[in-house]
């Protein structure tokens, strides 16, 4: 019901169509899927600061119809998990079991709505939450969860994979609250197994995009991927030897903007998240 409930709502106020004509950013995202539609492989034809899975998310869209209509309701569908993760994630911190627990869950899930980022920068917010989810699944099996560990790890591999600074600032803050866990009730080597195990999840999808980009495109797409993307993590679009088919030579600030905020601080309460009054509505600020 939360997930229905934050979906309907989501599409009830989402940004009309005409939005994307006039939103630079997310009309530069849909233009990367259809790109890829055309037969152009990323990083390989077309050169771009985000991940790959941003084009092939829009591109899937796309292909599905070939409209603007399943790109809104894609968007809304990754805000409306977002808002379900959090109400399970406060509701299991309160009580589960309780009414209090569903009530604080269903209370933070409404802030969420409210606090959201930019209407296409859903990613930002699901990807950590996911690996809150992971978090606590983990802390509640004592760390004993080594599929949790694992779990983890490939969110945040998922996540590198929609934005690079996105996936390194999951991963990072994952083994460092585990750390902060860890350390406090067992030996700092118990905690190394552990980041190992996230690590090793966290190779699984980094190392499969790169393993295909190499048969595709040779060592030299390998490069351009991870130039282009350290390039946008850094906010300094300084590799000019790209071809790339937008270029805004003024200095990005990844870490400025409400979407950004969303990625380092995180989502909701749990990560500091972003201040916006209507972030649907106001979606093109």
């Amino acid at each position: 019901l939360v997930f229905l409930a934050a979906l309907l709502y989501l599409l009830s106020c989402a940004p009309t169509l005409r939005f994307y004509l006039y939103s630079a950013d997310h009309g530069y995202q849909l233009g990367l899927g259809r790109q890829v539609l055309l037969g152009k492989l990323p990083f390989v034809d077309v050169f771009f600061h985000y991940g790959p899975l941003t084009a092939l998310t829009s591109a899937l869209g796309l292909a599905f119809w070939d409209s603007l209509v399943p790109e809104t309701v894609i968007c809304a569908l990754g805000y409306a998990l977002c808002a379900l993760l959090v109400f399970h994630l406060v509701a299991a911190s309160v009580s589960n079991e309780s009414t209090r627990g569903r009530l604080a869950g269903i209370s933070a899930a409404g802030v969420t709505l409210l606090l959201l980022a930019r209407f296409y920068k859903w990613y930002y917010w699901l990807w950590p939450l996911l690996a809150l989810g992971c978090l606590q699944r983990i802390l509640h099996a004592s760390g004993r969860d080594r599929g949790g560990l694992r779990l983890l790890g490939f969110t945040a591999g998922v996540g590198l994979l929609y934005r690079f600074d996105l996936g390194i600032a999951v991963l990072l803050a994952g083994i460092a609250a585990l750390a902060g866990w860890d350390l406090y009730v067992m030996p700092w080597r118990r905690w190394a197994g552990y980041a190992l195990q996230v690590v090793s999840g966290f190779a699984v999808p980094s190392l499969t995009w790169l393993g295909g980009l190499w048969a595709l495109g040779g060592g030299k797409a390998c490069r351009d991927y991870l130039s282009a993307s350290l390039g946008g993590a850094a906010g300094i679009p300084s590799d000019r030897h790209l071809r790339f088919q937008y270029r805004n030579r003024r200095p990005v600030r990844p870490l400025g903007d409400a979407a950004a905020d969303a990625e380092i601080g995180g989502p909701s309460s749990l990560w500091q998240c972003p201040l916006s009054r209507n972030p649907v509505r106001h979606a093109g600020r």
